[in-house]
């Protein structure tokens, strides 16, 4: 190429987003070289057809990824590079969570702040259990403790809680023979999350409270802290105890329900619950899902994503649904499982449901 179409180092790496002490450092590992090198001067000169693998291993070298993964990743396919981008953020992600728990053991060092016991539990009961809460959360601006998970320690249980004030699911576990003292607290949800995998994989897992976090600790594997939110969390007991007896209940397969729900075309549907069970329209027409009513006949209407969650969350082949009136909020409990509990509230039904009602 003549000289005269070739930039200059600086015009190059105002192109590439670089800098030019950048590039004469690629250069002298190899990874990038000029097009032309006046043998006078020394001066490096770029063709615009580089400008493409340039911009490539600048963005490489953003997310860190080391000179020797730069080079492998240029001269690989599309999936070999992505393969290693996504091992060298996996590592990433790793070495800072260490670093996190470095720092808050460092940071409770410092406060004096020791851990305080809240119980033992099987690793993968534990999980199931923030499972089925973690579904309720929800990133809410004006109320940040909505994003986390209610932890509660009496005295011989650990309640978990989480609501988007649409939903509300809690959870009970023996906390065994773990001597422990009244607390409470909420804690990232997100950062639960992370946790998951793990926690499910351990065969135990012992729960501990700072002033500043809560940790799972597990043998073979790192302490999991997850950082208090601020915030008041709603008072979910007041509205508990305030809800009325149910008008009606009734039992059906859970299983069977799931895939209803999860075929079902719409945001929203209606239950028609009657002393057969409970029927609802799907694609195919109108299904009747057997169960075991007692009390009135009720119509009721709700958004999936409200309804959805609380289904699949669930524990055992059937579920039990106990509704106060298509306007109340309704109880949704695994029938094998009555520490379960997640409360939802209906949508109110347009003109045309009601004529049918």
């Amino acid at each position: 190429m003549p000289p005269s179409e070739l930039m200059s180092i600086s015009a190059f790496a105002r192109r590439c987003g670089l800098t030019a002490s950048a590039l004469r450092f690629y250069d002298d590992y190899g990874l990038l070289a000029p097009a032309d090198v006046d043998a006078t001067t020394g001066y490096r000169r770029y063709s615009s057809a580089q400008a493409d693998r340039a911009v490539a291993i600048r963005r490489l070298r953003e997310v860190g990824l080391p000179l020797p993964d730069v080079v492998k990743a240029l001269a690989a396919d599309a999936a070999e590079s992505s393969r290693l981008l996504d091992e060298h953020l996996s590592a990433a992600n790793d070495d800072l969570r260490r670093r996190r728990r470095a720092a808050a053991d460092f940071a409770t060092e410092l406060n004096g702040d020791m851990p305080c016991p809240l119980g033992s539990f099987p690793g993968p009961v534990l999980a199931a259990a923030i499972e089925q809460v973690l579904t309720a959360t929800i990133h809410h601006p004006a109320a940040p403790a909505l994003a986390g998970v209610r932890v509660e320690r009496s005295e011989d249980a650990l309640t978990l809680i989480a609501t988007d004030r649409y939903r509300l699911a809690s959870r009970s576990l023996a906390a065994g023979d773990v001597a422990g003292v009244p607390w409470s607290g909420t804690v990232d949800g997100d950062q639960l999350r992370e946790a998951m995998s793990e926690l499910r994989r351990a065969s135990r897992v012992e729960v501990e409270s700072t002033a500043r976090d809560v940790r799972w600790r597990h043998d073979g594997g790192p302490t999991h802290r997850c950082r208090l939110l601020d915030g008041d969390f709603p008072d979910y007991r007041l509205m508990l105890n305030a809800l009325p007896a149910p008008c009606t209940r009734v039992t059906v397969s859970r299983h069977e329900l799931w895939r209803l729900l999860e075929h079902h075309a719409g945001d929203r549907l209606v239950l028609d619950i009657g002393p057969t069970g409970i029927e609802l329209s799907t694609p195919e027409g109108r299904v009747l899902l057997p169960g075991r009513m007692t009390g009135d006949p009720l119509r009721i209407a709700f958004a999936l994503t409200t309804l959805h969650p609380a289904i699949i969350a669930g524990i055992g082949p059937d579920v039990m649904i106990e509704a106060r009136g298509p306007d109340r909020p309704v109880t949704i409990r695994s029938a094998d499982d009555g520490d379960l509990t997640t409360v939802a509230m209906p949508v109110a039904l347009d003109e045309q449901e009601l004529d049918h009602a």
